[in-house]
């Protein structure tokens, strides 16, 4: 009995060893197709690999454990969803303002949160209050 249940520790184990190396190539993956569509030029195909890439970030974090960085990457999945919003033709646009003044405040906080420690404490908690 002993056996089995170290078998079965093992196991699980291993299998969330896969599921971070599948989470850590599949944002490897966004992020080389990030930069291939930045040599577009195209915004719309930018922004959606961009939205794609935050998710892949977001899912990264989980398996890792790291709450920092999926709090940060819920951020950038936040933003990058409103910017498509923006962007992509056909896209809510009768909520088009709201989700411009989304994207400016959530990128404002972001950048404040960067760079002022001072001022971090307040930029944390108004994300958290977005995302």
């Amino acid at each position: 009995a002993a056996q089995i249940a170290q078998a079965r520790a093992e196991v699980k184990q291993a299998e969330a060893e896969v599921k971070k190396a599948e989470a850590l190539a599949e944002a490897e993956v966004k992020q080389a197709e990030l930069e291939v569509a930045r040599t577009t030029g195209d915004t719309v195909q930018i922004s959606r690999v961009e939205m794609c890439l935050s998710e892949a970030m977001v899912a990264k974090a989980i398996v890792c454990g790291d709450e920092v960085a999926q709090f940060w990457a819920e951020a950038e999945r936040k933003r990058a969803l409103h910017f498509l919003q923006i962007v992509e033709p056909g896209r809510d646009a009768d909520n088009l303002e709201e989700h411009m003044r989304l994207f400016e405040r959530i990128s404002y906080y972001m950048a404040l949160l960067r760079s002022n420690e001072k001022f971090a404490v307040i930029a944390r908690g108004e994300l958290e209050c977005m995302v």
